[in-house]
């Protein structure tokens, strides 16, 4: 049997073959909707050649079923359309200029339909004037400049000059002799901590040691131990005087090394088009009121940042630190994202603790696409949890809101996914199973 559905992209009428055979709309495993996503809107079958589709859609169909012409004056007569024949083809990528969210409520179908999928419209790349035959340090000094130098240098100074004014120093105490520190030595204790994470050693004092299992004379050629030392003791970056009484943010006293560091990676380089958000670990077992543990982490404690990565090369294009107190998912995806990205095209990839319908929904106001493992409990349909406690290893269960996608597929376990770039279609893989049988997967 053929019915008219509502289309759940543009809401016109599609047709769907195999529809249940009870009232309800709901359960249905085997529709099929002849629509295709052409620019801006959707075409459909034109009236005069619906029957002659019914009849080609049922051809092969043995089951015994009344064919049904529904009725057409829903139907523009003048829409002429084009019949996609494979609309979980995934190499069909039909492109639009338009947000591909209705302004109308939709609702969940089991029918599968190919996204629409804007043009990517970044200029991605490098943002600054290279050379092949650059030092070093030239790149270096792309993220740490001059200016962020002289500001360390500034605020190290001052912090000084506020110890030595309400601090009384004892007769012999080494402060008496102390300097205040200038940029080239701001650079040199730089490259000394640099080097201290490549060279590892039990103590600091090791470093600047004679005995001949640890000698480096590199270290004392460049700065002393107890200049080192005097340095490590007033580094600063911001000054204490002026944080407002308010201020809530536990990051004060590095605020303006992140935003440095922030500016410069967003400025350098564009990323292309496939982007991940995820968590990192800068390690550190001090003390710390927002140090985390994270089991599954190279580095298991440490201070936690969400990242915004280019997929191909792993490069960092922003990022934010978790201080303790989480911020809702989408909120903190929209604002790591930033204007930078949204509505250029991008493809984002994530798991599943930022995935949600809701997310994706927005994203996709934003012209930005979502891919990646899903939570059931982040909106899916209460049907298509049902339809998962029937399945065997290898099917697939799907269900569509629109653009947005959810799927899941049964291997040793179950796989959840969700998606506003793809179809349902199941496709071959690489791998081969011990019978030497190709695995299909979504």
């Amino acid at each position: 049997m053929v019915v008219k559905n509502p289309c759940k992209l543009c809401g016109g009428l599609y047709y769907c073959q195999n529809p249940p055979r009870r009232k309800s709309s709901k359960n249905i495993s085997h529709s099929f909707s002849f629509t295709m996503a052409s620019r801006s809107k959707c075409r459909h079958v034109p009236t005069d050649q619906l029957e002659s589709v019914v009849k080609e859609i049922c051809a092969d169909d043995d089951s015994g079923d009344e064919i049904m012409i529904p009725e057409l004056n829903e139907v523009d007569s003048d829409n002429s359309t084009v019949i996609d024949n494979d609309p979980q083809d995934s190499n069909h990528e039909h492109l639009a200029t338009t947000s591909a969210v209705p302004d109308t409520p939709i609702s969940w179908t089991y029918g599968d339909i190919v996204p629409i999928i804007v043009p990517f419209t970044s200029s991605s790349g490098i943002k600054i004037d290279i050379t092949h035959k650059m030092h070093p340090f030239s790149w270096i000094k792309f993220f740490l400049d001059d200016d962020l130098v002289t500001h360390i240098t500034t605020e190290t100074n001052r912090y000084a000059h506020q110890h030595f004014n309400t601090h009384e120093l004892a007769p012999h105490s080494r402060e008496l002799n102390y300097k205040y520190v200038t940029s080239d030595e701001i650079w040199t204790y730089l490259g000394i901590v640099f080097m201290t994470g490549i060279d590892k050693r039990p103590e600091i004092e090791d470093y600047w040691s004679t005995r001949p299992l640890f000698h480096t004379p590199w270290y004392g050629q460049k700065m002393s131990l107890r200049r080192f030392q005097q340095i490590s003791k007033f580094l600063h970056f911001a000054d204490n005087d002026a944080r407002p009484a308010d201020c809530e943010d536990r990051l004060y006293k590095v605020r303006p090394i992140i935003d440095s560091l922030v500016g410069k990676f967003r400025n350098t380089y564009i990323p292309e088009k496939e982007i991940a958000i995820d968590e990192g670990m800068i390690a550190w077992k001090g003390r710390l009121i927002f140090r985390v543990y994270m089991p599954d982490k190279p580095d298991k404690y440490g201070i936690k940042a969400y990242l915004v990565c280019e997929s191909t090369s792993g490069y960092i294009w922003n990022f934010e630190i978790y201080c303790g107190k989480s911020r809702p998912i989408k909120e903190l995806v929209v604002d790591l994202l930033g204007p930078q990205l949204l509505d250029k095209g991008y493809h984002l990839y994530q798991d599943n603790y930022y995935n949600s319908v809701e997310l994706c929904e927005t994203l996709l106001q934003r012209n930005t696409y979502v891919c990646g493992t899903f939570r059931m409990d982040r909106g899916a349909p209460k049907e298509l949890k049902n339809d998962v406690k029937n399945l065997k290893k290898g099917e697939s269960v799907f269900s569509r809101k629109g653009q947005v996608l959810v799927q899941v597929w049964r291997d040793k376990r179950d796989v959840k996914l969700i998606s506003t770039l793809h179809t349902a279609k199941i496709v071959e893989s690489a791998k081969t199973n011990r019978k030497g049988e190709k695995i299909c997967r979504p």
